[in-house]
């Protein structure tokens, strides 16, 4: 009697597998494939930041024209897309304004690295929308400004991307520094640490790598599971923010990883400057400890020299010259 409960169960796992092995080829055959994966995007604003979008805007469109510039990574979670010209007329969250988004071939809001000349003082600046330049031109994001106004003998290096946080920082600067070590490091992150999700994204980031995250990235080509992805996307919003709301979530960077995440990479430069553009209150106290206590960090506060915003957050064109103004008194005086 057991070796034929046994047997049915058998036969009734492989008609399922069957099954769904021929709903798959249908949908191969006849259905295209999502370009975007809201769900896998969610991350970026955390639960608390999608419900805040949802007071602007359509918050599930606005990941799904983020995902245009950005692609998934199994290291860093995701990164910019390389050799995009994308003109963005929907990626706003308060002023429409449109913009031009252009990305080298390694995928950087800059100039292809191959053709960097050498001899020149390397500042390498890592951070998220505010500094990739949200909502403004290519030549108005501060990174490009610094290096206009510092002049003949510097470059300056925007390798900053949308919705990063503090720890993606850390493992991006692993990959750049050995072909690209910089003699300053400007980093501005804070503003995406308390965004409220499942798993800090240093557990994201660990289980990208192994075995459990190659079977989900093997899952997601399945065609099935993309389009279930996107059908349930709204539901699965939905309760990440009431799980938010009763305190089941977590912040993708805690206070304290955020310190040793800017301890570890002050300790890859001779110089570091923090950049506090719209940061949290609880990280932008370790930015001010760290100023403190190492001479080798200094501090700049984007409210302290224009404040003015697009959307709350994201720096104004006039506000990106501002910063770029007051960095380059900064690096010049040292």
């Amino acid at each position: 009697m057991r070796s034929l409960r046994v047997r049915n169960a058998i036969l009734q796992v492989g008609a399922g597998v069957l099954l769904f092995a021929a709903l798959e080829l249908v949908a191969r055959r006849f259905v295209d494939p999502p370009a975007q994966d809201p769900v896998h995007m969610l991350r970026l604003s955390g639960a608390d930041g999608y419900e805040a979008i949802g007071q602007v805007r359509d918050a599930g469109a606005f990941l799904v024209d983020t995902h245009l510039l950005l692609q998934p990574d199994p290291r860093l979670l995701w990164r910019l897309r390389p050799d995009l010209e994308v003109r963005a007329t929907r990626l706003h969250l308060g002023v429409q304004r449109p913009w031009t988004v252009r990305t080298s071939p390694e995928g950087f809001r800059d100039r292809p690295l191959a053709d960097l000349p050498e001899g020149e003082r390397r500042v390498l600046v890592l951070g998220d929308s505010s500094s990739f330049g949200w909502a403004v031109e290519d030549h108005e994001a501060w990174p490009t400004v610094l290096e206009e106004a510092l002049g003949e003998g510097w470059q300056v290096l925007n390798l900053a991307v949308p919705g990063f946080t503090s720890v993606q920082g850390r493992a991006l600067l692993g990959e750049v520094a050995p072909r690209l070590p910089p003699d300053v490091l400007i980093a501005a992150f804070g503003a995406n640490e308390a965004h409220q999700v499942l798993e800090p994204d240093a557990v994201a980031m660990a289980e990208r790598q192994g075995a459990l995250g190659q079977a989900r990235r093997a899952a997601g080509e399945l065609r099935l599971v993309q389009l279930g992805r996107r059908w349930l996307f709204r539901p699965w919003a939905t309760g990440m923010v009431l799980a938010w709301r009763v305190g089941a979530l977590q912040p993708r960077v805690t206070v304290a990883a955020y310190e040793e995440a800017l301890e570890d990479l002050a300790a890859q430069a001779p110089q570091t400057v923090l950049v506090d553009v719209c940061t949290r209150p609880e990280y932008s106290l370790v930015m001010s400890e760290l100023d403190r206590l190492r001479p080798d960090v200094d501090l700049v506060r984007y409210e302290a020299v224009h404040g003015e915003t697009l959307d709350g957050c994201h720096p104004t064109p006039i506000g990106h010259k501002a910063l770029a103004a007051a960095l380059a008194r900064l690096l010049e005086s040292k």
